[in-house]
């Protein structure tokens, strides 16, 4: 089962100044598009999950979807990053909570509780900046049934975003995310995944707890059957022989929430879903792409994909 308090903060359930301050936000986006040719690649598929070393995902433990959804995908951005650079170092796992609290409190949300909202999410991570989860004076990350869990204590005292120490938020303004913005089809969430950007996405899509394996090559595919309310990353796109264009949506409810075969290399706590499905959580959900550059400038990946 799903943790009882999820934690997207759906656009009806919003105050007025939520509502305004995300029309805000977001009018202040730069429309999406790759600046530059590219073309798909011969792989037919960007699977940007394979650039985290040890990937493993997060288990939520209050309704902090949205930091978790965020986290990955900032996580993914990093190890790309780092890899197009040459750089020889792998990206430490971000401490997601600092940006998650930051957001609380952006959104007006004040004091310990559960909950924020997308375009929150996105400013905070550009105005305050991550840590890496190894600063050695935040609370430390335990790896459980193979997923990493910084428990409920942790993310209640996080989520006052007013109470981060200056102590934490300094050191994370050397890591601002410099582009964000929002996805409108799944046509676009291909573009941004083949050109190096992940998704961080929300809505109320739920699908099955236990989908099938499917297909052939055999996947985890999911269907939406439910409402989540929630926020979760999209990491991976891939042209299926069977089923066409498919996206690896990234969980956040521990590495048993969806096992697939591994015909992608696949990580755990996650799931493949169909063209149809991205699109509709792209028209009725909050759906950002993230970059560290002025934009999202064409990339060739195919050394990887």
């Amino acid at each position: 089962m799903p943790p009882t308090n999820l934690g997207w903060i759906q656009p009806e359930d919003r105050t007025p100044y939520q509502i305004e301050l995300d029309q805000q936000i977001q009018s202040r986006m730069p429309v999406f598009a790759i600046s530059g040719r590219y073309d798909e690649p011969t792989s037919k598929q960007a699977l940007l999950y394979k650039f985290i070393k040890d990937h493993k995902p997060f288990y939520q433990q209050t309704g902090s979807c949205v930091g978790c959804g965020l986290g990955m995908a900032l996580w993914c951005l990093e190890s790309v990053e780092v890899h197009q650079l040459g750089q020889l170092e792998d990206p430490i796992c971000p401490f997601w909570l600092l940006p998650y609290g930051k957001s609380r409190e952006i959104g007006g949300l004040l004091g310990r509780g559960e909950g924020s909202f997308g375009s929150a999410a996105i400013e905070a991570i550009q105005k305050f900046g991550v840590l890496p989860s190894n600063h050695p004076d935040v609370p430390q990350v335990k790896v459980t049934d193979d997923s990493l869990v910084w428990g409920e204590k942790a993310e209640l005292d996080w989520s006052d975003g007013q109470k981060i120490s200056d102590k934490f938020l300094s050191p994370a303004k050397k890591h601002l995310v410099k582009s964000s913005a929002r996805l409108h089809s799944w046509t676009d969430c291909k573009a941004s995944l083949i050109n190096g950007y992940p998704i961080t996405c929300a809505s109320n899509w739920g699908g099955k707890m236990n989908p099938p394996i499917q297909g052939n090559p055999a996947i985890l595919l999911n269907t939406r059957v439910t409402t989540w309310g929630h926020q979760m990353s999209c990491l991976g796109w891939a042209d299926h022989p069977e089923f066409g264009d498919i996206f690896w949506i990234q969980n956040s409810w521990g590495a048993s929430h969806g096992t697939s075969p591994g015909h992608y290399q696949e990580p755990a706590g996650g799931f493949w879903i169909k063209a149809s499905e991205m699109d509709w959580i792209c028209r009725t959900g909050e759906v950002f792409s993230l970059s560290n550059f002025a934009g999202f400038p064409a990339q060739k990946l195919d050394w990887f994909i």
